[in-house]
């Protein structure tokens, strides 16, 4: 009876612990399993993804206090199939050996710390997975989308399949999209995933002290053909 007590007395520590904890901001969006991706259609225009225009946005809570973080992803390459003026299809990949917290600048040691926790084995594993991906499933377009949700307007529902760790789940999410004969950009609000839905976790004291939602802001834009390059010139001119 005493170890059952403890237990449970263990148990309502950590649930009470993680209500007490601050939660990252945005939509809550459930994965699903991953959708079936088609060959891009005969007529779609390959669009190359500018990857220094391009990345992604995260914010990281803990499960006690009111901790945030937050920080940046690459995205190495990509490309966007755009069909009759809609975004049909592509694939862009996620370079998490680039995990970046932004906001500890002033603080080198603790910001080498949590990078080098969210490489490790307790998180993103980067030595045994270094890159996640992202696949378009479809764009539809929302119908009458004209108002701002505090100051952003999407135009789309994005599906698509995300894959971390080898693990591939279908998640859908609000974008801002605008394509011409020239460029694709394409922006979302803050959502917010489950992590450990893709085995981003792990059984330590550690692990557990972060919440398990992650914020997530992905801007992308992409160029018709190759995207332009800034010359040693022109940035001196600038």
């Amino acid at each position: 009876m005493k170890r059952l007590a403890n237990v449970t007395f263990a148990f309502a520590v950590v649930m009470l612990l993680a209500s007490c904890g601050a939660q990252p901001d945005g939509e809550k969006v459930e994965a699903q399993d991953a959708v079936q991706t088609e060959a891009p259609a005969a007529e779609a225009v390959a669009y190359t993804v500018d990857t220094e225009s391009s990345a992604i946005n995260w914010e990281g809570t803990k499960n006690i206090g009111n901790d945030r973080h937050y920080g940046t992803i690459n995205i190495t390459e990509g490309t966007l199939q755009l069909t009759e003026g809609n975004i049909t299809g592509g694939t862009f990949t996620i370079d998490i050996a680039t995990v970046n917290s932004t906001d500890m600048a002033d603080a080198p040691k603790k910001k080498g710390m949590l990078e080098g926790h969210l490489k490790s084995g307790d998180f993103f594993d980067v030595a045994n997975y270094p890159t996640g991906k992202f696949e378009v499933v479809s764009a539809t377009p929302i119908e009458g989308a004209t108002a701002e949700e505090d100051g952003f307007a999407p135009t789309h529902e994005i599906t698509g399949n995300l894959t971390l760790k080898d693990v591939t789940k279908s998640i859908t999410f609000k974008a801002a999209v605008e394509a011409n004969d020239v460029t694709i950009t394409a922006k979302t609000n803050q959502f917010v995933i489950d992590r450990t839905q893709w085995g981003v976790d792990h059984d330590n004291l550690k692990d557990k002290a972060i919440n398990n939602n992650v914020g997530i802001q992905i801007n992308l834009v992409a160029y018709k053909g190759t995207p332009p390059t800034i010359t040693t010139e022109e940035v001196e001119t600038e």
